[in-house]
Order: C-alpha cells, then structure tokens, then sequence
C-alpha cells in the first residue's frame, strides 16, 4: 500500500522568444493536498536562461518571477482547485509559462518540490540540449511514484519479420505491455515517420504474440510544439495499430492502469 496523496506540478519556463517556441524549465510550481498546499521554487540565477539564449536577462528575468510570486499568492494562498490552476496556467503568456499540470505523488510537499526540481529544473543547462525521450519517460514515471512498480528492461521480443522490440519498461494488465519513449518534437514530416515505424512495429508485435502470450505495445510521447490536430492523428494511427498512445503531459490514465494491474498481482 502507498503512502502520499495525489498532487500536481507545473514547470516554469521561460523564453526569450517564446515565437520559437524553445523554453528552459526555470522552476516548480507544486499543488499538494498538505498543507502548505502551494509551494514554489524558482532558478537562482539566470545563468541557464544567459546561456541558452546567448542574452544577459538580469534584472527583467527576476521581475518576472516575482510577478509571478505574487500572482500564486493572490490565486492561490488559501486553496487550490484543479479547474482554477487550469485556467490561470492557460492565461500565462510571453516570455514565462507554466507547462500543463502533471500528476505527481506526493508523500511530503517540501521533499517532492526539492526532488522534481533538482531532477527537472537544475541540471537542464540550455533550451537546445533537449533530454532524451527515454530519460523525460524515466522523470515522469518516478515523480508519478510508479517506476519501482515496472518490470525494468524486459526481455526483448524477436519477431518473424526480423524486428526486435526492446523498451525500458514492461507491465502484465491482461497483456503483457512494453512501454517505450519517443520524441516526436521534430517537424510534422519527420515525425509521422518516426511514429509510422512504431506504428507498425506495434501491430506486429500484437499479431505476432496473439496465439502465444499476447504483448502489446505502449509508446508516451514528447509532443510539445505539435498540433493538437496532429497528435490526435497520431493516437487514431497507433489504435488502429493495436498500439496504446499517450502523451508525456497526459500520462494519468497510462499511472492509473499501472497502479491498478500491478498493485494487485
């Protein structure tokens, strides 16, 4: 049995331009059911912000954060409600955002808020040095209190096609699933390719292991920068290719089938 309750968390990120959509994590925001219920840690420095858009930000960076400061304290210093956190994270804009709000289990509010922003904001030096999809599915599963659930590197799956599946992770809910990380960050073009490949790859692995021990694929994917119209024809392809498809901003129902199968077994 686990102990913590359910929270969420945001990144704040910060661009010097936000039109090139390219953004470093500058800090956390974290919505608990403790109290203290809101806690945030913001960079403090601006050196990974300097770096990475070859800028000096000074003192116009650390207004923006205190701007920010404010603003949480006047939405949010009594309560919390997931609609209110919504909605005043869609109506940030320019040159500070905060990401869409992720699930994250929290056993104490002040060690969770150290922990993702040591694992997400400080060692994040420059807004072009991405973190690979395999590390960015590694974070989010931790901070979701689900990875020590997982069966870690599963046996690799040889198909008649001479394709090998290989994953990280790998879980029984009925099938047993093969949960693999993927950007698809690149331009649409590029992108629908690389999620082609998965794609099939997934609908062999499905035909192939159904008289035997069914396996099926699971893909979470960086979509950020993307249309919403082409992540939604990427998740139509992939379940039409017995793939399961979920989003690194949109992993609750993927942690929800973890906890319920494997908790259980």
């Amino acid at each position: 049995m686990m102990n913590g309750s359910q929270g969420f968390y945001s990144l704040v990120q910060y661009s010097e331009f936000p039109e090139r959509a390219e953004f470093v994590n500058v800090g956390i925001v974290l919505f608990a059911e403790e109290h203290p219920r809101v806690q945030f840690r913001f960079a403090g420095s601006s050196k990974r912000v300097d770096r990475a858009f070859n800028v000096v930000a000074g003192s116009q960076f650390f207004a923006l954060l205190k701007s920010l400061e404010n603003r949480l304290g006047t939405e949010f210093g009594g309560d919390w409600h997931r609609e209110a956190v919504e909605k005043f994270i869609g109506m940030r804009s320019g040159k500070l955002r905060l990401a869409p709000p992720r699930s994250v289990l929290v056993k104490d509010p002040k060690a969770t808020l150290d922990e993702l922003f040591e694992k997400l904001v400080s060692d994040i030096p420059r807004a072009s040095r991405r973190i690979k999809a395999a590390t960015q599915l590694r974070n989010e599963l931790i901070v979701r209190g689900v990875e020590s659930l997982l069966d870690h590197r599963p046996e690799p799956v040889v198909l008649p096609q001479g394709v090998t599946i290989k994953a990280p992770y790998g879980y029984q809910n009925g099938s047993y699933n093969l949960i693999n990380g993927v950007s698809l960050r690149e331009d649409p073009d590029s992108a629908i390719e690389k999620a082609s490949t998965y794609a099939i790859e997934g609908s062999w692995l499905y035909k192939g292991t159904a008289t035997a021990e069914q396996k099926r694929l699971i893909v979470v994917a960086d979509v950020e920068g993307q249309r919403p119209a082409f992540v939604e024809a990427v998740f139509n392809m992939m379940e039409e290719h017995k793939v399961k498809f979920y989003t690194l901003s949109d992993m609750e129902p993927l942690v929800a089938d973890i906890r319920k199968n494997v908790l259980i077994n």
